[in-house]
């Protein structure tokens, strides 16, 4: 994790005025299927941990409950990821 967390400082310094117009373009589409990819990767987490029960760990009763509590993202977005999460056992093309 702490790779991405390079990659993505140095992502940050980058001055967007000193790229071209075609640059920015490619770099927001690549950085739109890079955000796909960790998207996916935080559903497969969330699964595992819902599966396991993991988020008793850390005192919460449900990995939704973990997910608003500890990183603190919206109910919304939460049960979105534990029900995607969920769906990957029925699809597992998607997976």
């Amino acid at each position: 994790m702490g790779e991405l967390a390079s990659a993505l400082d140095a992502l940050s310094a980058v001055d967007l005025d000193e790229l071209g117009d075609a640059e920015l373009l490619d770099r927001a589409r690549k950085l739109v299927a890079a955000a796909h990819r960790v998207h996916a990767e935080l559903t497969r987490v969330v699964r595992r941990s819902d599966v396991r029960g993991a988020s008793e760990h850390d005192g919460a009763r449900t990995v939704g409950g973990w997910l608003r509590g500890v990183p603190r993202i919206s109910g919304a977005w939460a049960g979105d990821l534990v029900r995607h999460g969920r769906a990957l056992e029925w699809l597992p093309a998607t997976a």
